[in-house]
């Protein structure tokens, strides 16, 4: 039977340590354990929290519940403080907080346990599955914490659009990514990047250097014309008043000058391979029967009809219409290939549904007939 010890009922974690010690104790494990290491595949974030509800799994049945406390968290696990030895594979889940959805239970393993001192043992979980980090810590776009510590170049890829006037970084730029199969198209201008933007990028990367304020509104303008996807900026300006110009950007993240290499793939993994923060992708996810190609490709053309119509239906303030070629799309897009759009256009009709008005799905809008308009034909 399960022993109700949850942090919600007020039960402090299994250490029973005071805040100050407990701190302590999380310090002197960081400064030990959390080095860079080579062979570590995600980023460990600090994610301290002095009560944790775990449900541990008994091989006879059942479960027994506790609470312990938690120092740092990755998409792959977290480490936790308990009060007594866990043995290594032991099933059990974990209580965290969905910073949209509330509370949710993960599964998880025990993969390590050292006693540190007193009845302190230091315990790895390892997720079953792997979480988005960013679903459960809020991270401050300019703190350029990431996900993964160890980057595949081979995984990069996909096109990136630089905005700079900076010949010295888009060469460095350049070269950085010359391991990768991204392909990098450059504009000097911000005003340049529009023509540009008629094709399908995964990320944009834009300096704010040379004037942030026109920076800010080149950014504006995209996201007002409904582009969806992530942007990461590039600054040098260390000044509050250019971070904050840069926060109310609502950037994806943000890279400070002089730009290492690690730096800019673990940013690049973070939104193209990862996804993170990111509802829409321009690439078409690859339908699985073969039988079905040329439908495929059929409804390709559609989309392209579909995005002039929904143009005009926003127009017309025609919600109805706009509602039943979203409809279409969300119907049959995942069964043919385009299960992004599907999904885009599943987020209109929700917004729809919820606010009641076509301009309060707008921007929602926009995106889709963005994807509409750059999708390809299945492969």
């Amino acid at each position: 039977m399960r022993k109700d010890t949850s942090a919600a009922n007020g039960r402090n974690n299994s250490l029973n340590l005071s805040s100050d010690r407990l701190n302590a104790l999380m310090d002197e494990l960081d400064a030990m354990s959390d080095r860079p290491n080579a062979r570590r595949v995600h980023s460990r974030l600090g994610f301290r929290q002095q009560a944790i509800d775990v449900e541990v799994i008994q091989p006879s049945g059942g479960s027994v519940g506790f609470c312990v406390a938690c120092r740092n968290i990755s998409r792959g696990g977290m480490s936790v403080l308990h009060s007594a030895y866990m043995h290594v594979g032991t099933k059990c889940r974990v209580r965290l907080e969905h910073l949209r959805d509330g509370p949710q239970w993960i599964d998880a393993q025990v993969v390590q346990c050292r006693h540190v001192t007193g009845r302190a043992h230091d315990v790895g979980l390892r997720f079953i599955q792997e979480i988005d980090i960013a679903h459960f810590v809020k991270i401050d776009p300019l703190d350029a914490r990431y996900s993964l510590e160890r980057i595949d170049p081979d995984k990069l890829e996909g096109r990136v659009l630089l905005i700079t006037a900076s010949d010295i970084d888009r060469k460095l730029i350049e070269v950085y990514l010359s391991e990768t199969s991204l392909r990098m198209v450059h504009v000097a201008e911000y005003g340049q990047a529009d023509k540009e933007l008629q094709q399908p990028f995964n990320l944009v990367l834009i300096d704010f250097d040379r004037d942030p304020v026109e920076a800010a509104r080149a950014l504006h303008d995209m996201r007002t014309r409904g582009l969806p996807m992530p942007v990461v900026a590039i600054s040098g300006d260390k000044s509050e008043s250019t971070r904050q110009i840069i926060r109310d950007s609502k950037v994806s993240a943000l890279i400070v000058k002089p730009v290492d290499k690690l730096t800019l793939l673990r940013a690049l993994a973070e939104f193209i391979v990862l996804n993170r923060q990111i509802d829409n992708t321009t690439q078409p996810q690859t339908q699985s029967d073969p039988s079905l190609k040329a439908l495929a490709d059929l409804f390709a053309e559609d989309l392209q009809k579909f995005a002039a119509e929904l143009e005009q239906g926003v127009e017309k303030d025609d919600e109805k219409g706009v509602r039943y070629i979203c409809a279409r799309i969300r119907g049959t897009g995942p069964l043919l290939g385009h299960a992004v759009v599907a999904d885009a256009a599943n987020k209109v009709l929700l917004l729809l549904d919820q606010e009641g008005s076509l301009a309060s799905a707008a921007n929602s809008v926009k995106s889709l007939v963005y994807l509409c308009r750059h999708a390809k034909n299945a492969a």
